[in-house]
């Protein structure tokens, strides 16, 4: 049933061409990580980060398309611009999590914070184990958008349990914190605060890990 309404979907995108491509999105490659909970259909159309600015009429459109699908009520289509990265299992840094996804912005109160916690929960109701780290040390809320008022629990020596909230792993600088405390971040505390969140929570094993992160300027 979901393969046809996959199939169903890629067909109606076959009429999307991007300028100077010899084909449309779909036989150049360009559609990709297609899923659909409920009646809502996700997918991704790669492009040059260069083109992004000037392909959100054709982004529209590919959501309006794949609405016509009869078992779609409403769709999320997501201009990415994919490098292919070769990861080795040996380097990394938390055994057990497959995959991170990391949610950032230059500007700040764009929605990061709700974006991680909206993906979050639809990948664990499809089936996903999933965490969120919340990198944001300045302005933690996830805990506050999942209605979290309680602290972390500490396991032993240098370990700290996960708050767990609808499925999902949590960790955040405020379940350590108390929230009426006044605090001074630089850099290098920033950094060491993020890596020991990832370092010392007993996470397990992780399909996703989200993390949202606080105003990254270059």
């Amino acid at each position: 049933m979901i393969k046809d309404i996959k199939d169903r979907i890629i067909s109606s995108l076959k009429i999307l061409h991007i300028s100077g491509d010899e084909h449309n999105i779909v036989d150049m490659g360009r559609v990709s990580d297609i899923c659909i909970v409920k009646d809502k259909a996700y997918l991704s159309i790669r492009v040059d980060i260069d083109e992004a600015s000037g392909l959100d009429s054709l982004r529209l459109r590919a959501e309006e398309l794949v609405k016509d699908v009869p078992e779609i009520g409403s769709a999320v289509v997501t201009l990415t611009d994919d490098k292919v990265f070769k990861v080795s299992s040996k380097n990394s840094f938390v055994k057990g999590i497959v995959s991170f996804i990391a949610v950032a912005s230059g500007k700040g109160g764009v929605g990061k914070s709700t974006t991680a916690v909206n993906i979050a929960c639809s990948l664990s109701s499809i089936g996903n184990r999933v965490a969120i780290l919340d990198a944001d040390v300045h302005g933690p809320s996830i805990p506050k958008l999942l209605d979290i008022d309680c602290k972390a629990e500490i396991l032993g020596k240098n370990k700290l349990k996960p708050i767990e909230k609808y499925g999902i792993k949590i960790m955040s600088i405020a379940a350590l914190v108390d929230n009426k405390s006044a605090m001074i971040w630089r850099g290098p505390m920033v950094q060491s605060a993020v890596i020991n969140m990832l370092k010392y929570v007993t996470w397990g094993n992780i399909d996703v890990m989200l993390s949202n992160f606080g105003i990254i300027r270059s």
